[in-house]
């Protein structure tokens, strides 16, 4: 089972938002009543995955609980980061951008300078 916990950890590592705050027990008492809701990710434990929908980071939602490789393609890891969401598997060192994203030598757009005044 997906622990919403997990999930919120790799989001907030990623693509920034609250890590779960407070003892885990707290947040695990407040799942076992029913739906709820934190920091933008719906939690049904009913549903197979718990976590419903991520309502700030969707993107992120699709490439990790959705299992959707383009959701997140500048990633890197993205393998690694659904292993910890979805089996409990160690928590990847530091979340990367692929080398896509930096901007080539050649352009010049990304290498000029702006003065700031």
């Amino acid at each position: 089972m997906i622990c919403c916990a997990v999930y919120m950890w790799a989001r907030s590592r990623c693509v920034g938002g609250e890590s779960p705050s407070g003892p885990l027990s707290e947040l695990a008492s407040r799942i076992q009543w029913g739906p709820c809701e934190f920091d933008g990710v719906r939690v049904e434990l009913q549903l197979e995955p718990p976590i419903v929908w991520d309502r700030d980071q969707p993107e992120f939602f699709s490439a990790i609980i959705g299992r959707d490789n383009s959701g997140m393609p500048e990633l890197e890891d993205l393998a690694h980061w659904r292993h910890y969401v979805h089996f409990n598997g160690p928590m990847p060192k530091a979340p990367r951008l692929k080398s896509a994203l930096v901007p080539q030598v050649g352009d010049r757009r990304h290498a000029e300078r702006i003065d700031v005044v």
